[in-house]
């Protein structure tokens, strides 16, 4: 049978055990999360080869199919989402390369467009056509139950 001060000793580490272990779960929780969308970002630096006067099939080959068409433009957003403190705050940048074709299908404009790091806006109205920033749980009950009434 233990003695009272080895159940003492005993109970004093597995606080102290406790302690740790929920000191390291609040601090998990505070460390930054970075998460990419659209166009991957290792790879913006190809986009230096995109000049004018090149054809759709030589773009295809260099970037890839674009990730976003419309008309005669191809646009290649890529974003960068940084969660910090359990994802209270956070922060987003963005790199956008635009390039519109003339009727030969070739390059006739280049556009980069780069948005620095700044916070990022709560969406006020539910009906936004902006989605995935701010699709939390919430919105997207009411989304399924919204669409069948």
């Amino acid at each position: 049978m233990l003695s009272f001060s080895a159940m003492l000793r005993r109970s004093v580490m597995l606080l102290r055990f406790l302690a740790i272990c929920c000191a390291l779960c609040t601090l998990t929780g505070c460390l930054s999360h970075v998460q990419y969308n659209g166009y991957p970002s290792t790879n913006i630096k190809l986009w230096d080869n995109v000049k004018e006067g090149v054809s759709k099939t030589e773009i295809i080959n260099v970037l890839g199919y674009p990730v976003l068409e419309e008309d005669n433009n191809w646009i290649y957003p890529s974003c960068m989402l940084q969660k910090v403190a359990a994802s209270i705050f956070r922060e987003y940048s963005c790199d956008v390369l635009k390039v519109a074709f003339d009727a030969d299908d070739n390059v006739e404009t280049v556009v980069r467009l780069h948005t620095p790091t700044r916070s990022l806006h709560k969406v006020l109205k539910s009906k936004t056509s902006i989605t995935g920033i701010h699709d939390g749980i919430w919105r997207k009950v009411e989304r399924v139950f919204g669409a069948a009434s």
